[in-house]
């Protein structure tokens, strides 16, 4: 690898069985999953809000969308707060496991799981597939969330 490659840190965690990774750029942090209020509608994917500081965030449980199967919730998992467009989002995962860094040529070279969403690259240093999701807004699109906070009600759990 020479000095001058470009280099994409990724947050990894569990998500039903599988490895997966958000861009750190995206990250806002990463909380134990408890406080989750039930949600006011019955949206695929939406599994609550979680109050940060009066602010509610959507809880999102992304792994059907990466065509991954729905996860058991436990009293283990994780929040995993990132931003998808403007919006502050909590994705539920098992838990995280590290940060990784890997090539962007690697992130490139990598074939589609989920067009636009996800990617899985052809190396990864974590020995076994790594799912990276590339574009959060599209996942926000999949569950008709709005981009910035307060833009519709529509679809707010």
């Amino acid at each position: 690898m020479s000095a001058e490659e470009e280099i994409e840190g990724l947050v990894v965690f569990e998500l039903s069985g599988r490895k997966c990774g958000l861009p750190v750029s995206a990250v806002r942090g990463v909380v134990k999953a408890r406080g989750i209020t039930e949600p006011s509608s019955s949206q695929p994917g939406v599994t609550g809000s979680f109050d940060l500081e009066g602010t509610a965030i959507p809880v999102l449980t992304v792994s059907e969308r990466l065509g991954l199967p729905a996860p058991e919730m436990l009293p283990t998992d994780h929040l995993v707060m990132a931003l998808a467009g403007e919006r502050l989002i909590a994705l539920r995962v098992g838990r995280t496991v590290q940060l990784v860094y890997l090539p962007v040529r690697e992130l490139r070279e990598s074939a589609a799981v989920c067009p636009g969403v996800a990617r899985v690259p052809s190396v990864s240093k974590l020995g076994e597939p790594l799912v990276v999701i590339e574009d959060l807004t599209q996942v926000i699109a999949a569950y008709e969330l709005p981009l910035e906070p307060g833009s519709s009600e529509a679809g707010r759990p």
